[in-house]
């Protein structure tokens, strides 16, 4: 009897090949006592299996299996002393489809022995795809970033795929755009198509992308411009309008309560008109001592309030010094609504129709949109500005972006992203297997140090060059950052001010209860003075009269 398996042998490891790859490799495993088998002891003994490697119609032996011995080269050979559960070196080689005795990673495309057919175009950035044909032997030599990132994903991937490159040049298409360039994918001219092509909505209808392997994003190039401040009204900008008002607004308030405190106990300073007295108090803010501020109280609410005034003072100090010394670089435009409203004229990459349509969409002009084809172009136009014959603002791509700022990193600055975009990505054909396995392949190189040194070999180090002269500007001091010390002095001078009350309200009180008292011994103590004087009166009347009888003739009396 003879059992057949469609196994493929790899020095010890099965693989199912014949309906995977439907390639014309298979093992045949034979069993060598047709119809016999022996029982012992009730168990069936173990049979000896040929392994044998089938190319084409021709058989090749490998050697022998049981599951006892394992594998083994040589049917008489004594296996006693060896069990080959693993590869051996003294096995007969297996040929691999291909007549080759490279052992494969595993499921291959393709499968006829084609070669997968990639699409190559010469990018208008020759960073990202630059693609040379030798006039000899018309072979085709492709470059650059994506290129890079492409054949390091390939050497991720669980199995082999042997590819060439193919130039879109030579379909007789001259410089097409983009949307022709991955239209060929759907189209069986290309099996493949890489470079830097943006992942689009409409470009997925008809292929797919793997993830994006760059920074996604459209953005802004600006010049900046040197904003060192000038303006003859600085000194009020390293405080915002709620702090000056909420200090103006305390000090006022502190000079009140001062003046109330001092006015109560007669302070000899305060004297004078109203206003001249609460100019007086609300100076003691300021000029405060002992002598001046004679009450405890006040001289607790001074105390606070200098220590408040202290922590502003010198927060505004250092605020001012650093606006008016540090040179700060900012960027020319911020907004690209501003550009529309104002006719400027905006530029973008020749190559990037997509950039173009977005700005139409927007509200641009075509007149107001010129293109440039490289980096040295757009420094030029921006130079110039929008009113010489130059541009405004450059909207671009992240990726061509950093590319510029590269290359030209004094004087100009990225702003945005502005709108949001996919990045760059490879297309392949619908419901295409690699799509998955080099979306993976692409994480991998992404999230680990490969996709940095890619960008070092062809954009450069983006902290190598940077606009040293660019410092963030310092921002004003709000209320926010002082409203805990307006608070501590807010609640002292409002104790205080308390404080004072009760204790008025209290000795007045106590004063009315003693001045009652005081007048009812007054009117008593006055009553009999009264009394006393009529009686004084009246004796001083008998004796003026008895003087004047006795003064008086007895013939007259």
């Amino acid at each position: 009897m003879q059992k057949e398996l469609n196994l493929c042998w790899n020095f010890g490891c099965f693989y199912s090949w014949s309906k995977t790859l439907g390639c014309n490799l298979t093992m045949q495993v034979q069993r060598l006592e047709s119809g016999d088998f022996d029982l012992r002891n009730r168990q069936l003994q173990f049979s000896t299996f040929q392994i044998i490697n089938v190319v084409r119609r021709e058989s090749i032996e490998i050697g022998y299996w049981t599951a006892k011995q394992g594998i083994f080269r040589n049917l008489n050979q004594d296996v006693s002393a060896h069990t080959y559960l693993h590869p051996m070196p003294d096995l007969n080689p297996v040929v691999w489809p291909g007549q080759t005795h490279i052992v494969p990673k595993g499921w291959q495309i393709p499968t006829n022995g084609k070669k997968l057919q990639v699409g190559v175009r010469t990018s208008g950035y020759p960073e990202f795809m630059k693609v040379e044909r030798d006039p000899v032997t018309n072979a085709i030599t492709a470059t650059g970033y994506a290129l890079d990132v492409f054949e390091e994903a390939i050497k991720k991937l669980p199995y082999a795929v042997p590819y060439e490159y193919v130039s879109f040049d030579t379909l007789g298409v001259n410089y097409g755009s983009y949307n022709d360039f991955v239209y060929q994918v759907p189209l069986g001219v290309y099996d493949a198509a890489i470079g830097d092509i943006t992942i689009r909505h409409n470009r997925t209808s008809y292929a797919d992308f793997t993830l994006p392997y760059t920074e996604s994003g459209i953005a802004m190039i600006v010049p900046v411009k040197d904003n060192t401040n000038k303006n003859t009204w600085i000194f009020l900008k390293p405080l915002t309008g709620d702090l000056w008002f909420a200090s103006i607004a305390f000090l006022i308030y502190t000079g009140i309560v001062i003046w109330l405190l001092e006015r109560r106990i007669r302070n000899a300073e305060l004297t004078g008109s109203f206003f001249h007295q609460l100019g007086t108090a609300i100076s003691f803010s300021f000029f405060a001592d002992r002598e001046r501020v004679d009450g405890i109280l006040a001289r607790l609410v001074v105390a606070v309030w200098v220590f408040v005034l202290l922590i502003i003072t010198s927060s505004y100090t250092a605020n001012l010094s650093s606006m008016l010394t540090v040179q700060k670089l900012q960027p020319t435009e911020t907004d690209v609504h501003e550009l529309l409203k104002r006719g400027e004229h905006v530029g973008n990459g020749g190559s990037s129709s997509y950039v173009r349509e977005l700005l139409e969409q927007l509200g641009f002009e075509r007149s107001k949109i010129r293109a440039y084809t490289n980096p040295d172009d757009f420094a030029d136009a921006l130079d110039k500005g929008s009113k010489n014959g130059g541009i405004a603002a450059a909207i671009h791509e992240v990726p061509y972006i950093k590319l510029f700022l590269a290359k030209h990193c004094k004087g100009y600055t990225m702003v945005g992203p502005i709108y949001k975009s996919e990045g760059f990505g490879f297309a392949f054909p619908k419901r295409s297997p690699l799509v998955d396995d080099f979306s993976r392949a692409i994480l991998k190189i992404t999230e680990a140090d490969a996709i940095i040194q890619i960008e070092k070999k062809w954009i450069g180090d983006e902290h190598a060059c940077k606009n040293d002269e660019t410092i963030i500007s310092p921002s004003s001091l709000n209320f926010k950052s002082f409203s805990g010390l307006f608070l501590v002095t807010g609640v002292a001078s409002t104790s205080a001010l308390l404080i004072t009350l009760v204790m008025f309200l209290y000795k007045n009180k106590h004063k009315m209860g003693i001045n009652i008292g005081h007048d009812h011994v007054q009117r008593g103590h006055g009553t009999e003075l009264e009394t006393e004087r009529i009686q004084e009166s009246t004796a001083d009347s008998n004796i003026l009269h008895r003087m004047i009888q006795m003064t008086t003739p007895a013939s007259k009396r």
